[in-house]
């Protein structure tokens, strides 16, 4: 999936679910607190009514108080289609859709003890979706926080939860990971570089691996390479030249495919 059907297919979910929920009445639900809401809308069916959707499209969903202020929201996650999956918020009187995935039952955590409830997301590294190979997209754990009534990106703000949750587990995953599986090694290294970067510990993290990245036959790999230089501010001319190596290997390597 292209950036632009995936640009397209976000602007269709957000004009068609901003408006559910003041007609569907989350807002006079959510208001009484999660115990009645929980005890009102409990499982899959429930909800598909409440949303006017098919139970079969309804995928986990967890009703919390994400502000600490007694009310509750409806927190659900969907799939957009083909390897692409959301996560929509519905408040009392509006709608928020997060694209990436998550598990609600590990997701919504307050990390900062304020009260209020942050959602980690595991975003996606590339929304060409040229990632989506064998290996699946490329994901790091996004933190978001509430602002207001909307989720923002804040990942930078929470470095104690990646050094003690995300990156010990990253450099043994990747320690382990023989250096044959080019593919699987390079998403981990991808991950840990998005995160050292964000939180501007190394803002060219991974910059010479991708210079390497550059010179393989595999077209992932090139791509690869592409997502780290599109990513570095400054890197732009390096940027444009791996997207152009990818589809030349990506030419040779069907052109070989086809020949054996």
């Amino acid at each position: 999936m292209r950036t632009a059907p995936l640009a397209a297919l976000i602007l269709v979910l957000c004009c068609n679910c901003s408006t559910l929920g003041a007609q569907t009445g989350i807002g006079d639900i959510a208001s009484k607190g999660c115990s009645a809401a929980q005890r009102a809308k409990s499982d899959k069916a429930s909800v598909a009514r409440l949303l006017d959707m098919k139970p079969n499209e309804i995928g986990e969903f967890k009703w919390v108080d994400l502000a600490g202020d007694g009310r509750c929201e409806l927190v659900m996650g969907v799939s957009g289609g083909p390897n692409v999956s959301f996560v929509w918020v519905y408040w009392q009187d509006h709608f928020q859709a997060l694209m990436g995935e998550a598990s609600l039952k590990d997701a919504i955590r307050d990390l900062n003890g304020d009260g209020k409830k942050e959602i980690i997301m595991d975003s996606y590294l590339d929304s060409a979706g040229k990632s989506a190979g064998f290996e699946g997209f490329h994901v790091w754990p996004e933190v978001y926080r509430l602002q207001g009534e909307q989720y923002v990106p804040a990942s930078k703000d929470f470095p104690g939860f990646y050094d003690l949750e995300i990156l010990p587990k990253l450099d043994k995953e990747i320690a382990e990971t023989p250096a044959l599986q080019t593919g699987a090694a390079a998403a981990l290294e991808m991950e840990r570089d998005k995160i050292l970067r964000v939180l501007g510990r190394d803002p060219n993290a991974g910059l010479e691996r991708a210079r390497y990245w550059m010179k393989s036959d595999d077209p992932q790999i090139v791509w690869d390479a592409y997502l780290v230089f599109a990513d570095i501010p400054g890197h732009e001319a390096e940027a444009n030249a791996a997207k152009q190596a990818e589809a030349q290997a990506s030419q040779r390597w069907f052109a070989n495919g086809r020949n054996k």
